[in-house]
């Protein structure tokens, strides 16, 4: 075990296992050992060792001998990833660690699904090291749950990361060159040995029987931390050749090499940025492999925490080569499409990590695709070339069809016109002027006092808008946020209700009704009431009553891909999400013959303190691939923003600046083959609202 900087507020706890030896008739077999889990744990190590803040590590490694009849990792016994060290580990944490401190755990080795009678097939565990006789152990789900709980309690700040798989019998699957797959099959003998209660009295455990019902809970307080995850329940992990000729975990290579980067160009960090350009990066270099984000985003242990901006940086990716294989020419995408609000025409300009939007290069939108979009240049002399994979698109310039009109007298424009440019809003088609026909959804003039004011379309003061003076400083730059800000909202609200999804490349009647047959949602306030009021509703419920949204996926070959929001009449957006256990979306396993697949969430509807009564609407995103939805979350009160100049940098003409991340990865398995294409060319989606007004009880 190695400890060091016990001064420090961020602390780590490093998890590697390579050894899993299988000992049969006295023959000890090593073909389900792994290689890159404990150079992942060594690397991430050295990483945080030379981080610029001290850090409180514990490294926990199991190697395997050289000769594996000793049945001994290399390590000293007090070293090895065993369910006592490890608890051990983070008890010593959560004893020293105080309020606010940032926590990071990171495990690489094998995961295994327990298949226990009596327990739901989501119930997962680490595969540790252990001595004889079964030499390895589980750490059950349930036990890691109520750590993290004991730990977001006392107000630590978590970040976990498991670059492992949990998708069962796959070891006998044929397997690419240079990979290797980190799930194992389970062993009933080896669960019945594992302690009971590995951590004594330190947690309240509850009723951990519950698993079917606590899959929701899994995230028991998102506010409190993060966990990125290698792939989906049903997916696998691999060890990816690195360019050095190693096996690697494919998550902790690109994680490690990403922070590299940023640190050496002095680049702050959140969870949900670093996580998106992760996955552009996969999507290039390996896509039989998704990783998936769980818990809070902005909390990150590499950083600070960050609030958000309107709208994030997106990533840049190529598929193919030049030519490809068959001939086509390679396609340059960005990571968002039609249910992300992008419209052909659009127009983004991209450049690397670290560099000044000056030094851009200029795309359009060519072909809008479900969940991505194929760019080209903005002109023909446009050195579309010269973008490399994981740099960053900012919107300049949007096609929507349906934009948000807005007014503004012309003399509360004179004193605005330096940052509100009418063709760099985004969603916004700005009139200026006291004389248009058009009726706008929002009305800015200056008051007596020479204030900004804020009217709705009947010309009633805009609600949760507080008047500013046009002296504040960088009133502008203010003024500027809000516009972007209601358009983003009153724009993603409308999106999917006032145009058709476009299916990518195949007729629009095929793919709507082959995915809109795929699945079934049914709204309801009590069982007996379901839809009573039509299928979106309107609902009506008493304050602290629930509404309950039940989806069944009847597809037996894809997942469904779940994300709902909260749009209240606060001009918030919040992710409904992440309370109940993904960051950016809800997987709905594929139903197999003997099991419909169905989640039924439950949302509890509260009147906020000083009102009588609330308007919400719940919009449900659903997928066929998983996406992300990162513009979607405004949860700031709509006046909270700096008002400082460098406020400037990061509203930018209203495009949020969130930083964004590359890898300079050399991939050795570049797929060439189409098929990520012909994935990128079935994606579908499909989106709902429900109105909810919720009132207080007379």
């Amino acid at each position: 075990m190695v400890e060091r900087n016990s001064a420090a507020r961020h602390w780590a706890v490093l998890i590697g296992v390579n050894f899993y030896p299988k000992v049969e008739g006295g023959v000890c077999s090593t073909e389900e050992c792994l290689q890159g889990a404990v150079p992942d744990i060594l690397a991430v190590q050295e990483y945080l060792e030379n981080a610029p803040y001290p850090v409180d590590i514990v490294t926990l490694t199991a190697t395997a001998p050289d000769d594996p009849t000793l049945r001994k990792p290399k390590e000293d016994f007090e070293s090895w990833p065993t369910v006592d060290n490890v608890v051990q580990s983070l008890k010593r944490v959560i004893k020293k660690a105080k309020a606010g401190d940032y926590i990071y755990i990171h495990f690489s080795g094998h995961g295994v699904k327990r298949l226990s009678e009596g327990l739901s097939n989501k119930n997962l565990a680490l595969v540790l090291f252990e001595d004889e006789p079964h030499y390895r152990s589980y750490l059950k789900g349930s036990d890691l749950r109520s750590c993290l709980r004991s730990m977001v309690r006392k107000g630590l700040l978590v970040t976990m990361v498991l670059d492992c798989c949990f998708s069962g019998s796959v070891l006998r699957n044929s397997q690419a060159v240079g990979t290797s797959i980190r799930a194992i099959e389970y062993d009933a003998a080896v669960d019945n040995d594992c302690p009971s209660d590995p951590w004594g009295s330190l947690f309240d455990l509850g009723n951990i029987s519950r698993e079917s019902e606590l899959q929701h809970e899994w995230l028991v307080n998102p506010e409190g931390y993060t966990i990125l995850a290698a792939c989906g329940l049903d997916e696998k992990a691999f060890e990816l050749q690195s360019s050095t000729g190693e096996l690697r975990g494919g998550l902790t290579q690109f994680l490690l090499r990403a922070l590299t980067e940023l640190s050496r160009r002095n680049v702050q960090i959140t969870q949900e940025s670093l996580y998106n350009h992760i996955c552009a990066r996969l999507k290039a270099v390996w896509g039989a492999q998704t990783p998936r984000l769980y818990g809070k985003r902005g909390v990150s242990f590499f950083g600070e925490l960050q609030n958000y901006s309107v709208t994030p940086l997106i990533p840049v990716f190529w598929r193919g080569d030049s030519p490809n294989s068959d001939g086509s020419v390679r396609r340059l995408y960005i990571r968002a499409g039609d249910a992300h609000g992008v419209s052909k025409g659009d127009v983004y300009d991209t450049y690397p990590l670290g560099t000044d939007a000056g030094d851009s290069i200029r795309l359009r939108v060519d072909v809008v695709h479900s969940l991505h979009s194929e760019m080209v240049g903005f002109t023909y002399a446009t050195r579309v070339n010269n973008i490399r994979d994981g740099w960053n698109a900012k919107l300049v310039r949007s096609e929507a069809e349906h934009k948000i009109a807005i007014r503004m007298t012309e003399e509360a424009y004179s004193y605005a016109k330096d940052s509100v440019e009418p063709d760099r809003l985004q969603f916004v088609r700005l009139h200026i002027g006291n004389e248009n026909r058009e009726a706008c959804q929002f009305n800015v003039e200056l008051n007596h006092s020479r204030q900004y004011c804020m009217y709705d379309g009947s010309m009633e003061l805009l609600p949760h808008f507080e008047p500013f003076s046009i002296d504040t400083p960088n009133a502008d730059v203010h003024l500027l946020y809000i516009l972007q800000r209601l358009a983003s909202y009153k724009y993603l609200e409308n999106l999917g209700i006032e145009r058709m999804p476009r299916p990518s490349l195949q007729s629009r009647e095929q793919t709507s009704t082959s995915f809109a047959d795929s699945f079934t949602l049914e709204a309801f306030t009590h069982e007996s009431e379901a839809n009573r009021n039509g299928p979106g509703g309107p609902f009506h419920i008493n304050h602290g009553d629930s509404w309950s949204l039940k989806v069944e996926n009847h597809s037996k070959k894809e997942a469904l891909y779940l994300a709902f929001f909260s749009f209240t009449s606060s001009w918030k957006i919040k992710d409904l999400t992440v309370p109940v256990g993904n960051n950016s979306f809800e997987e709905i396993r594929p139903a197999t013959d003997t099991d419909r697949s169905q989640e039924t969430i439950r949302l509890t509807m509260k009147v906020p303190e000083g009102q009588t009564s609330c308007k919400d609407v719940i919009k449900v995103f659903l997928t066929n691939r998983p996406t992300l939805f990162p513009a979607l979350n405004l949860d700031k009160d709509l006046m909270h923003h700096p008002r400082t100049r460098s406020a400037r940098e990061t509203v930018d003409s209203g495009i949020g600046r969130i930083p964004a991340f590359l890898t300079a990865l050399s991939g050795l398995y570049r797929d060439t083959s189409g098929i990520e294409q012909k994935s990128i060319e079935h994606e579908a989606w499909s989106t709902k609202n429900y109105i909810i007004y919720t009132s207080l009880v007379n």
